[in-house]
């Protein structure tokens, strides 16, 4: 999957993220934070939030993940969604 740009980057300059970067954030902050929440890139389409969903590992504790901003969130469907949610997630 080709790198997406996004304008997440706190001093206004565009870095590039993709799917498998975020999945490894996730992982390093599960291993080192009990509870956290991930605002995702504005710029994630259904796809790229499928994948992701798919991707992410099994997690306990209070891990919240916010992609109700994605492009792709409105195309999601509650079976998408409770992709995620079934591995320990809280998706808004």
């Amino acid at each position: 999957m080709a790198p997406l740009k996004t304008d997440r980057n706190i001093i206004g300059r565009q870095v590039t993220t993709e799917v498998d970067e975020v999945v490894t954030a996730i992982r390093i902050a599960t291993d080192s934070v009990k509870n956290w929440t991930l605002v995702l890139p504005d710029a994630f389409t259904e796809a790229q939030l499928n994948s992701l969903f798919a991707k992410a590992p099994t997690v306990t504790g209070t891990k919240v993940i916010t992609a109700s901003g994605c492009a792709g969130w409105a195309a999601l469907d509650a079976g998408e969604k409770a992709v995620l949610t079934a591995k320990g997630y809280t998706l808004n």
